[in-house]
């Protein structure tokens, strides 16, 4: 037997001893990274859907960050990929790993998310202000179901709420008229027009519970939201530390446009000290607005994802 053949009749010998010792491989950063893999997962939580992320390494006993995202299903669903993009930020540790939970939307999405009555919305079709129902439904159901099953931090500054346009502005009625606690709150392409801007009203009237607010729009819609920067300024709130407002150049009112800029409130609650969006700049912006041809600022927190 030739001195090849021998050594290929031990190899699988030994490849199973070091199996069975327990003999671990070192990987290099690079290798070790595709290795561990984020998780995504559908799951129903009561009555309702959820897409739920856990990040590379996840472990139950981690106590980790978790962020409430609305319209689950469509922002899990659509391009950029927003699995590849939260696998980016964490792998790259420009955030802390968090665990995010999609929660699904339904055919009473406008009714779920709608806080006011508004005329102009029940108009278009059977739909009535259940906001207060929906977040019972997140505060009684879904949250206490992630801290149970899947031990996320139970502490609120750990907790943040993600929504987009009807859910922008359930994100900020949250905070305000509902008052309810989250360490973040994020509205991006807000309605805020709904009763004509009443979410400022009770901004003003109630206050805020929480710790930050970011705030963003497209340049591409209508809406305008830069009124509440004076606002939370007389509240005591400091701009580009306890809030942060921003306009994407270009952006529409689209899911797909959203992801783009996704990565903003991210780092925002979960960032590293690096990438704080601390010291955004002041820059002249014009934006449409159906109900206004005022002309505001527009303010850039310059944070940059490097591919």
């Amino acid at each position: 037997m030739s001195d090849f053949k021998r050594y290929m009749k031990w190899v699988p010998l030994v490849g199973l001893l070091l199996f069975l010792t327990g003999f671990k491989v070192n990987f290099t950063n690079e290798d070790s990274l595709k290795a561990v893999k984020s998780r995504v997962v559908v799951e129903k939580i009561g009555n309702r859907f959820a897409t739920l992320y856990f990040p590379p390494g996840f472990d139950r006993n981690d106590n980790i960050k978790v962020v409430y995202m609305l319209d689950g299903n469509a922002v899990f669903d659509i391009d950029p990929d927003f699995e590849k993009l939260l696998n980016r930020l964490i792998n790259k540790k420009i955030i802390d790993p968090v665990v995010v939970v999609g929660i699904h939307s339904t055919y009473n999405r406008t009714s779920d998310m709608l806080p006011y009555f508004e005329k102009e919305i029940v108009d278009r079709g059977s739909y009535r202000p259940n906001a207060r129902l929906f977040s019972k439904e997140i505060h009684e159901v879904i949250i206490p179901y992630m801290e149970i099953k899947y031990g996320v931090s139970k502490n609120a500054a750990d907790r943040a709420l993600f929504g987009f346009s009807f859910g922008g502005l359930f994100t900020m009625w949250e905070i305000s008229a509902n008052q309810q606690q989250w360490g973040m709150i994020a509205s991006s392409s807000p309605s805020f027009w709904v009763k004509d801007y009443q979410v400022y009203k009770d901004i003003e009237e109630f206050g805020v519970t929480t710790d930050k607010i970011w705030y963003d729009i497209g340049t591409g819609e209508w809406n305008l939201i830069y009124g509440l920067v004076p606002i939370f300024d007389k509240l005591g709130l400091e701009y580009g530390v306890d809030h942060f407002y921003y306009e994407d150049d270009g952006a529409r009112h689209l899911y797909g446009d959203l992801l783009e800029r996704i990565h903003n409130p991210l780092i925002a609650f979960a960032g590293k000290q690096d990438y704080n969006p601390v010291g955004m700049k002041v820059l002249t912006e014009f934006i449409p607005s159906r109900r206004t041809d005022r002309v505001f600022k527009r303010i850039n927190p310059m944070i940059e994802l490097a591919n």
